[in-house]
C-alpha cells in the first residue's frame, strides 16, 4: 500500500513538473513572437542595417544604411524592396555599394529612396543578389516599418511600347503610363523623376520600355514663358547612338513634360550644355 501511494506521488510530481515545463516554454515562445498582426523581424549575421530599426515611422522616404558582406553584391549592388502589409510592392530597386564590392570584408552602402504610400504598416526586405540558379544562397532580412500615410496625386510617364509600336517603326512614338506620387507643387520635378525610374515589372509585361539609361539623374529644371528647360547628369548621353534611339530618348522626356499645359516646347541640356547633345 505505502509503495502505491509513494508511485503515485511520484508520478504526480512528474506530471506537475511536466506541465509547468510545457507552460514555461509557451510562455517564452509568445514572448519571442510578435503580437498577432505584426510582421516578424529577420535577421542576418552578413549584413547591418544602420539607419532603419523595426517600428520606425516613415514618411514619404527611407534611408538604406549599414555594411553588407561582398558576397551580397552582384556588380555593385543588391535589391530592396518596400512592401505594405498585404505584400504589394510600394518602392523597388538596386542599393549601390559605396566602396569595392568585390571583397569578403563588409561594403559599405547608403542610398535614401523617396515613395509614396496610403499605406500605415509595411516591411523593408533586404535581399542577397544570387545570379545562380542555388536558392540556398539566397539571403534576406525583413524590417517591419510603418508609415505616415500620403496624398496622393497621378501623372504619366511616356515609355515605348513594343506592342502598340512593333519593331519601332515610328521611333518617336511614345504612350502614357499612370504613375501615382506623393502630393507634390513640383509637378514637373515629380514626373522627370517617375521616369527616370523607368518601367515597372508590370509595365514591362504590357510591352512598356526606356530608352533612357540606368543612373540617370535630375540637375535642375525650370518652367518659365512655355520653356522647360531640363538638365541631367552625363550619364543621359553615355553609350546613346543611333537616330532610333535618340528619337525615343527626346520623344519620353518631351512628352512626360508636355503634359502640363504651362509647357509647349523642351530643351534637355547635360551638365548645363545643350548644344550637340543627343546627336545619332
Amino acid at each position: 500500500m505505502q509503495n502505491s501511494k509513494k508511485t503515485f506521488y511520484i508520478v504526480l510530481v512528474l506530471l506537475v513538473s511536466l506541465v509547468g515545463i510545457i507552460f514555461y516554454q509557451s510562455l517564452e515562445r509568445k514572448k519571442n513572437q510578435p503580437p498577432e498582426g505584426e510582421i516578424p523581424v529577420v535577421k542576418n549575421p552578413s549584413i547591418v542595417l544602420e539607419s532603419t530599426k523595426a517600428g520606425d515611422l516613415l514618411d514619404g522616404k527611407v534611408v538604406i544604411k549599414g555594411t553588407a558582406k561582398g558576397g551580397w553584391f552582384f556588380e555593385g549592388s543588391f535589391p530592396y524592396f518596400l512592401k505594405d502589409n498585404q505584400g504589394n510592392i510600394i518602392s523597388m530597386g538596386p542599393i549601390q555599394s559605396k566602396s569595392d564590392w568585390m571583397t569578403a570584408d563588409p561594403v559599405v552602402f547608403d542610398q535614401t529612396v523617396e515613395f509614396f504610400t496610403d499605406k500605415t504598416e509595411g516591411v523593408l526586405v533586404l535581399q542577397k543578389d544570387n545570379p545562380s540558379d542555388d536558392r540556398s544562397l539566397d539571403e534576406k532580412i525583413e524590417i517591419p516599418v510603418k508609415f505616415v500615410p500620403s496624398e496622393g496625386m497621378k501623372l504619366n510617364v511616356f515609355f515605348g511600347n513594343s506592342i502598340y509600336n512593333p519593331n519601332q517603326i515610328d521611333c518617336g512614338k511614345v504612350y502614357p503610363v499612370v504613375r501615382t506620387v506623393k502630393k507634390d507643387p513640383k509637378t514637373a520635378t515629380m514626373a522627370i523623376k517617375e521616369l527616370l525610374k523607368g518601367t515597372t515589372n508590370s509595365e514591362l509585361q504590357e510591352g512598356y520600355s526606356t530608352s533612357l539609361n540606368s543612373g540617370i539623374e535630375l540637375n535642375k529644371i525650370s518652367i518659365a514663358n512655355g520653356e522647360a528647360k531640363v538638365d541631367f547628369n552625363s550619364v543621359l548621353g553615355e553609350g546613346v547612338a543611333g537616330s532610333c534611339r535618340v528619337g525615343q530618348i527626346r520623344a519620353q522626356i518631351e512628352s512626360t513634360l508636355k503634359q502640363f499645359p504651362t509647357v509647349t516646347s523642351v530643351v534637355i541640356s547635360i551638365d548645363g550644355v545643350s548644344e550637340g547633345i543627343l546627336q545619332p
